[in-house]
């Protein structure tokens, strides 16, 4: 069983998508530095860069689902990746440590659209002759 070109196009953009997080989740790390040094940060407030971004995503996990679930993933994936996208640049341009905190926790919202970590996939098949499973994703 072969993937069409709309269950290439899914798993491209969700790839897309979960590297942009990953990424952005390296590049703070290695920012914190400095972070600490041009924003005359406390380690407290580092903390807080960081955690903003963690709590904000874990506290809308659910309420990511049920949108999902109500408008449809493919318009979440959007709107979350939009969000994100200029949240990401409001970190960038971020004048004070809590502009950064604040862009930091409107990321995390972002950071979780409901297709990210529910992609609606069949469930595996079993191919009769080689006996691999197989799964096909889509995102409606």
């Amino acid at each position: 069983m072969t993937m069409t070109a709309s269950q290439r196009w899914v798993l491209a953009l969700t790839s897309v998508a979960a590297l942009m997080i990953s990424l952005d989740a390296l590049v703070v790390t290695t920012a914190l530095h400095s972070i600490q040094l041009d924003l005359h940060a406390s380690i407290g407030e580092l903390e807080w860069t960081i955690n903003a971004y963690t709590l904000s995503s874990a506290v809308l996990l659910m309420a990511g689902s049920g949108l999902g679930d109500r408008y449809g993933r493919r318009r979440m994936l959007v709107a979350g990746l939009m969000l994100f996208t200029a949240a990401s640049a409001g970190c960038a341009l971020a004048p004070s440590l809590g502009w950064l905190i604040v862009a930091r926790g409107v990321q995390g919202a972002g950071l979780r659209p409901p297709c990210l970590w529910r992609w609606r996939c069949c469930r595996p098949r079993l191919a009769r002759s080689s006996g691999r499973g197989r799964s096909a994703c889509s995102l409606r």
